[in-house]
């Protein structure tokens, strides 16, 4: 009911409608993101949802999320990038729980091998375990 109010739908009236909004809206929020600099000594600039990060070598970084996500495949979806001339950012394995944590890691499309980057940012959709 909270977003059905929102958008100007009367609590009682369009209620089917509300009950939808209300469902996919809350579902497409994300549940967790990360802003962080790759680059020297990793830092988070800020966060939502994130326990931790982890420098695992040169251009690859494991998120750990505070509350997990539900389900086998974890996350719905993930919307990553990065900020620098000739980056590009994917997400790889390994996971070692899927539904914990992910693997980021970025490259330089110049040179096409992996390299530190100065800002990275990751947003996480999905249903929290404990939602």
């Amino acid at each position: 009911e909270r977003y059905a109010v929102e958008l100007g739908i009367e609590p009682g009236r369009d209620q089917a409608v509300g009950d939808v909004l209300d469902e996919l809206l809350g579902w497409i929020k994300a549940k967790g993101w990360i802003h962080f600099s790759g680059s020297g000594t990793i830092s988070i600039t800020s966060s939502y949802n994130v326990e931790s990060i982890t420098d695992n070598g040169t251009g690859n970084y494991t998120v750990t999320w505070a509350v997990p996500f539900k389900g086998e495949s974890g996350v719905g979806a993930y919307l990553v990038t990065a900020h620098a001339r000739n980056a590009a950012v994917i997400l790889g394995g390994p996971w070692i729980d899927e539904h914990k944590n992910v693997n980021v890691r970025t490259y330089n499309t110049g040179t096409s091998t992996a390299s530190d980057t100065d800002y990275v940012f990751l947003l996480a959709f999905g249903e929290l375990e404990n939602e």
